[in-house]
């Protein structure tokens, strides 16, 4: 059943009292916007047992990130991580949903593992190492980094989740994080009708400053934002703007880097990319 918060899950401070309209609390502490009612975990199983059941008619529950925009993050990533590509690396997508980000750091050289606890089997008929939960990995098994793309908000418990992650890193291992960002000129705008609001999966939602000192409370080290231009749009006035709101971190998504140690060396220095980044 739906339990109403009056306190943070995330630090535990008082919640401001719903907006009218508006299905989130803010946090007076921390930068997040709190669901409440916040669904029970039953109740999150059986949205997203019914989103499977079609998961290209509900990509906003089963995985939104499409083809072209998982070829631009993989290769922005990798330019921030001083590569060209990811020869040689073991990569985690946490929350893999429908492979977009597989395929892609797959093509880019990566041995790829991903994580969903309802899209795995799916995954499993692709022919990628999928499984439901990080309890279920190899034992042993330790990655050079992991992805979270339009994950962390769907957690009921995002601080336990990141240090479970921190733990299979290896010392000089990384983590990508994006999520939408509360913070934006959209958010602000939108007010009660903010649309990343209304997508009854979404739990907890960030800002960037929120964001950062969740992962620094999680154990990572190094963390910034990645302020990067993304061309989403197509018509070359509204990619104009958009480029203009990412430049001021005004946009509508927050990116984040952070690593397990606090000195993250190079990983192994720059090669040749393999893949054109999509107009």
């Amino acid at each position: 059943m739906a339990q109403l918060l009056e306190r943070c899950p995330l630090c535990h401070a008082a919640l401001d009292s719903q907006r009218q309209g508006s299905a989130f609390s803010k946090c007076l502490s921390c930068d997040v916007m709190v669901r409440t009612p916040f669904p029970s975990d039953e109740e999150l199983a059986e949205l997203y047992r019914n989103s499977w059941r079609d998961p290209i008619e509900n990509a906003r529950e089963t995985g939104g990130t499409n083809p072209s925009l998982a070829r631009i993050y993989s290769v922005k990533l990798a330019r921030a991580l001083a590569l060209r590509d990811f020869t040689g690396l073991k990569v985690l997508d946490f929350g893999a949903g429908r492979g977009a980000m597989l395929a892609t750091l797959s093509e880019l050289g990566a041995d790829v593992y991903g994580i969903d606890p309802f899209g795995a089997a799916a995954l499993e008929r692709r022919a990628f190492q999928a499984y439901r939960a990080l309890s279920d990995l190899p034992r042993n098994l330790r990655f050079d980094g992991i992805v979270m793309i339009d994950v962390i908000e769907h957690l009921s418990a995002p601080g336990v989740v990141l240090k479970q992650l921190r733990e299979i890193l290896k010392d000089h291992g990384w983590i990508f994080i994006a999520t939408p960002n509360v913070a934006g000129l959209a958010a602000r705008l939108s007010g009660s009708h903010y649309r990343e609001a209304l997508k009854p999966g979404h739990l907890i939602l960030f800002g960037p400053a929120g964001l950062e000192k969740l992962l620094e409370q999680s154990g990572f080290c190094s963390c910034r934002r990645l302020m990067w231009l993304v061309p989403y749009r197509r018509n070359p006035i509204r990619r104009l703007v958009h480029f203009g709101l990412q430049s001021t971190g005004m946009d509508g998504e927050a990116r984040f880097i952070g690593f397990k140690r606090e000195q993250a060396p190079q990983l192994d220095g720059p090669r040749r990319t393999r893949m054109r980044i999509l107009p």
